[in-house]
Parts: C-alpha cells; structure tokens; sequence
C-alpha cells in the first residue's frame, strides 16, 4: 500500500512540474518577444523553484491532506475527493496563463509582419502552431472528462495519455534534434571525437613501431657476437673420447 502511494505521488508530482516547466518555457518565451519583464537574464533561481519547488510543496500539501482524509487502498477515489484541486487548480492557472501567454506573442507577431511579406505570415503562424505543445495549450483541449462510463470517457481517458506520454519526445524531435544549430554541435563534436580517437590510435601506432624498432636494433646489437663465437670451428677427436670414457669408468 505504502508503495503504490508513493508511486503514485511521484506520478503526479511529474505531471504538475511538467506543466510548471511549460509555464517557465511561456514566460520566457513572452519575456523575449511581447513584454520585457526582467531587465537583466532570465532568473534560474525562480525558475527553478517554479518548476520544482512549487509541485513540491503542492504535491506535500496533497499527500498529507489525502492519507488523513481518505483510508482507501493506494487512495482510490482520490479523483473524487475536493482536494484534488490542490493539484488541479495550479495547473489550470499555469496552463490559462500560457495561453494568455500564446495570444499576446500571435499579436506581437502579427503586428510586427503586417507589413512584410507573407512568408513571413506564414512562418509566423508555422511558429505559433508548434508553440501549441511547447506551451502545453494541448492539454486545455481535453481537460474535461465527460464521465459517461462509456465511449466518450474512454476516448478521453486515451487522448490524454497519448499526448501526456508523447509530448516529450515530441518537443525533443521537434526543438532539438530537428534544430540546424543543434546539428551542427553534434556534428561537430563528432568529428571532434573523430579526430581525438585518431590521434590517439596514431600516436599508438607510432609508440608501438618505436618499440619494435629499438627491439630490433637491440638484436641487431647483440646478434653479431653470437655469430662471432658461434663461427669458431670446433675439432673432437675419437681419441678424446675413448679416453673420456674410460676415466668415467
């Protein structure tokens, strides 16, 4: 029992610091191109405790409220129960914001490229489409479960798994690894990588044919005296040995 609710405040610890993240993402974003709001660089220190400080001490404050108000096995029904807008309600508010967000950057855009051409338009809305999921807008699309227990529910429940599972790898392809700038670096550290392990296997093979060099001049060096003290003719006569013999004996 103890590991199912722990599992399942992990579970919904990451799904409100997901969307935290995505409120970090639209303020930045908004701070850049609509409103200045920080006069200097973007305050990690807020972010962080927005995005990691924030569902902690949500998510604390819901665990403690559930398991002293609900006594069910891995807290079934805690869907049902009111304080599940201690999670709910920060992710609507962070989601609404976002939008609010996505609005006021489509103004800004529009206003800037109303008098440019209209590939610029184009790029425009092209940017304000893949905003969508980077913002999380995605989700507020199917935020309302119709409780039917039937086709509708069940479609529902689907959908937001679908894009609450796939929404990760999604922005990585579509923000990182489909990035030109991206490319680049991990292009380059590539050959970076390349070059290293060549130098590296060349000075090997450098090391080891000047080991086998000096091997070979050592024998080299010693090879001729050997020669030498082997080239001396040796002379044994039967009469050696007969007399060899028969001292032994």
């Amino acid at each position: 029992n103890w590991l199912c609710r722990s599992v399942l405040t992990v579970k919904m610890y990451a799904a409100l610091a997901c969307i935290n993240w995505m409120f970090n993402e639209g303020l930045l974003l908004h701070s850049r191109t609509a409103v200045c709001v920080f006069q200097k660089d973007a305050p990690f220190k807020l972010y962080y405790f927005v995005g990691w400080g924030v569902p902690f001490i949500s998510i604390g404050v819901w665990a403690a409220t559930i398991s002293w108000t609900l006594d069910t096995p891995c807290w079934e029904g805690y869907g049902e129960s009111p304080y599940i807008w201690i999670i709910t309600a920060p992710m609507l508010l962070a989601l609404i914001v976002n939008f609010g967000f996505l609005v006021n950057i489509i103004r800004v855009l529009v206003t800037r490229l109303h008098s440019r051409e209209s590939t610029h338009i184009r790029r425009a809305i092209k940017a304000t489409v893949l905003l969508f999921p980077l913002l999380g807008i995605t989700h507020l699309l199917f935020c309302v479960n119709p409780k039917d227990d039937a086709t509708l529910e069940e479609a529902y429940m689907i959908t937001n798994a679908v894009l609450q599972s796939s929404q990760g790898i999604f922005l990585a392809v579509l923000y990182c690894f489909m990035n030109a700038e991206v490319q680049t670096t991990l292009r380059n550290a590539y050959l970076r990588a390349a070059v290293r392990r060549n130098a590296t296997s060349s000075s090997r093979d450098r090391w080891y044919s000047n080991t086998s060099a000096s091997y070979y001049d050592c024998s080299a060096t010693y090879s001729p005296r050997h020669k030498r003290a082997s080239s001396k003719p040796v002379h044994i006569r039967l009469s050696d040995l007969r007399n060899s013999k028969q001292s032994r004996l």
